[in-house]
């Protein structure tokens, strides 16, 4: 069995053999030495732009599009993976009782451009550009979805 947490962090255990394969891509996109988070929709708490891939679509053209929707900003197509890590999350709106075994992709965004939104109405709720300061308080509080402390001080470094 594996254990799977969903949006509220709550734990469930799934049978190994049920787990469907989910990649996802996520942007850090830095600006003035500040970092841009969005706020979830659901659970409140921050985190980095991106999402799963859908059907044909490679890491990129993932991010690209996740990151349009939940932030308004499109980006240039330059990018630097930082970071990736494997999570086993539970979909409590499919009501199929599975698990994802999800490898995410962190990219650093080197360009992008638009104007920035304040939530989609669909999966964020507003959006904003940080500092290191208010990053690692953010993580010390556990007020962050999919930022472990190994992608939190590879970010504090990016930021310097």
């Amino acid at each position: 069995m594996i254990n799977c947490t969903d949006i509220y962090g709550k734990i469930h255990k799934i049978e190994k053999s049920k787990l469907i394969k989910r990649p996802s891509a996520y942007g850090i996109y830095i600006k003035d030495h500040k970092i841009l988070i969005i706020q979830n929709l659901l659970n409140l708490k921050w985190e980095l732009p991106g999402g799963g891939l859908d059907k044909n679509e490679n890491d990129f053209l993932a991010l690209e599009r996740e990151f349009k929707e939940e932030t308004g900003l499109k980006t240039s197509g330059e990018y630097k993976k930082i970071y990736f890590q494997t999570n086993f999350f539970f979909d409590l709106f499919t009501n199929s009782g599975e698990g994802w075994d999800s490898l995410k992709t962190y990219y650093l965004i080197k360009n992008a451009k638009g104007s920035l939104i304040q939530g989609n109405g669909d999966d964020s709720k507003a959006s904003k550009f940080i500092g290191a300061r208010e990053l690692k308080s953010l993580f010390e509080q556990n007020n962050l979805n999919n930022i472990n402390k190994i992608l939190l001080n590879k970010i504090i470094k990016l930021l310097r």
